[in-house]
Parts: C-alpha cells; sequence; structure tokens
C-alpha cells in the first residue's frame, strides 16, 4: 500500500494482509507487537512520530494512481482487514481505482483447496484485467452488480 503512495512505476498493485498505518498496527496483539519490534525496531508511535506519520498509506492516498486490488482474509491474525479498510475507503473516495475482495474464514495462508484456488484466480484475473487489458475472467468470477 505505502508504494503505491511513493511511485506511479507500477500499472497496478495488489495487497494481500496489508499494513496501511504502522502507528495503528501497532499493539492490536501479540502477532503486530512482534512485527513491530522487528520492522520498526525501538520506534514506537510516540518516539517516532515522523516515521509513523510517513509510514501511513492513509494520509498519501491522494497520490495514488494506481490500480489497487486488496485482498484480505477476515480469520487472520493481523487484522488485516482492519488495514486494508481505511486506505481502500480513502481510494473510493478520491475516485481511484481500488478493489476489496475477502476470503471468508481464512487466515493468512488460506489453507483450504477451493479458497485458495479463488484467491490465485483473484490475484490472476486481476493481473489480466490490468496487465493484459482481458477483464473477461475478473468479470466471470466477479460479476457487477444491479443496483
Amino acid at each position: 500500500m505505502y508504494l503505491t503512495t511513493h511511485t506511479n512505476f507500477f500499472i497496478t498493485a495488489i495487497s494481500h494482509a496489508g499494513i496501511s498505518s504502522i502507528s495503528s498496527y501497532w499493539g492490536k496483539g501479540y502477532w503486530e507487537y512482534l512485527y513491530s519490534q522487528v520492522a520498526t525496531a525501538k520506534n514506537f508511535p510516540w518516539n517516532n512520530k515522523e516515521l509513523n506519520n510517513n509510514q501511513n498509506s492513509v494520509l498519501g492516498a491522494d497520490s495514488v494512481k494506481t490500480s489497487v486490488l486488496l485482498l484480505y482474509d477476515n480469520e487472520a491474525v493481523s487484522d488485516s482487514a482492519d488495514e486494508s479498510r481505511p486506505f481502500y475507503t480513502a481510494l473510493k473516495m478520491l475516485n481511484r481505482e481500488v478493489e476489496f475482495k475477502e476470503i471468508d474464514k481464512e487466515n493468512l495462508q488460506i489453507s483450504d483447496y477451493d479458497k485458495r484456488v479463488l484467491w490465485q484466480e483473484t490475484i490472476l484475473s486481476w493481473f489480466d484485467k490490468k496487465l493484459k487489458k482481458q477483464p473477461d475472467w475478473w468479470s466471470h468470477l466477479y460479476p457487477k452488480k444491479n443496483p
């Protein structure tokens, strides 16, 4: 997510269980605390405000020009949906091209075979749609709903 706020080099991007703000991610639970020990090494939201603000994708959402697919699994130990939703909402409000797809009742590794196939097809069909300009597979997986 952060990379899309700092470069237009990529045509599209996919984030699976991404972190939109390291300060909001910090301290939510055991996994988040361990992640922060390594990723931000003694830089906490209160002692390095610059790092925590600069690493916040939501604050840079207005600079995103890349289409983005946000994938998350709703039983992840890392609350990835909580991290994807603010970025998704910001991009939608800014009228950027973004999709948000959930893999139901799965954790980070997507262990159920059928759900893993869907997850992989979602990624591949997104690349077909964005990189090859072939949206048929994506449209088949995710048909537009009538209002």
